[in-house]
């Protein structure tokens, strides 16, 4: 892609932003530093981090139909994956993770539901469809966050479900102010629903979404996200 850096609207001081390939090579993004071993369940987990228990989800789809399939985005270690794996056996699941960095738990190997993917969220993609697509804290890291958040719901089925935390402030227009208003107002009429208290993102059902928004490019310089670690900036023609 070509970056509008010479845009006469676009003069902010932090106009020399980077495309995904040069953001993936920054030691902010491609680092293993970051908390890359959440569980499933317990204190440090997604069943914590999120309000829907992607746990719960799992058991209600086996119940329902006697299978279910999970997409974690920026998956880390997968642990959550492999806890999944043996809190509900393999057969009658898939399990996919991905992640940029290839640090993953060995223990995955050991269970046959779970597929473990280096690779790029600008690039990846699937034909698999899930009842459970997740992204925790991962979109703090990523390049156009709106994009693959309109991408990710394309991956769900009819009755799928996602689940994703965002960081408001680090999605901004190309003066570098945010966009709160009219962000919050395409997540509502595209079927979305946001806590800002939690930062949780989440939608039911699979959508085929067009971002308003166009990607211009990324700070990884940005200061403290969320969670108080260095985050990424993603910046937007309003």
């Amino acid at each position: 892609m070509t970056l509008n850096n010479t845009d006469s609207e676009f003069n902010h001081p932090r106009s020399k932003l980077k495309d995904h390939k040069a953001l993936e090579q920054s030691d902010i993004v491609a680092n293993i530093t970051m908390n890359r071993n959440r569980a499933l369940m317990g204190d440090n987990s997604y069943g914590k981090e999120f309000d829907l228990n992607p746990a719960t989800v799992l058991e209600n789809r086996l119940k329902e139909k006697g299978e279910a399939a999970w997409l974690d985005l920026c998956c880390g270690r997968g642990r959550a994956l492999i806890d999944a794996a043996i809190a509900f056996g393999t057969n009658d699941l898939t399990l996919h993770g991905v992640d940029l960095v290839d640090h993953f738990d060995p223990r995955s190997t050991q269970y046959p539901a779970i597929t473990l993917t280096v690779s790029s969220l600008h690039t990846w993609t699937t034909t698999q469809r899930y009842d459970l697509v997740t992204c925790i804290y991962g979109l703090h890291y990523i390049g156009d966050k709106l994009g693959l958040i309109t991408k990710a719901v394309s991956w769900l089925n009819s009755n799928g479900i996602f689940l994703a935390n965002l960081d408001l402030n680090h999605v901004l227009n190309q003066d570098g102010t945010a966009f709160t208003k009219k962000l919050t107002n395409w997540f509502q009429t595209s079927g979305f629903e946001f806590d800002r208290q939690s930062g949780v993102l989440q939608k039911a059902g699979s959508a085929m979404l067009s971002s308003p928004f166009e990607y211009l490019g990324a700070d990884d310089r940005a200061g403290p996200n969320a969670t108080g670690q260095p985050g990424v900036a993603s910046y937007y023609r309003v």
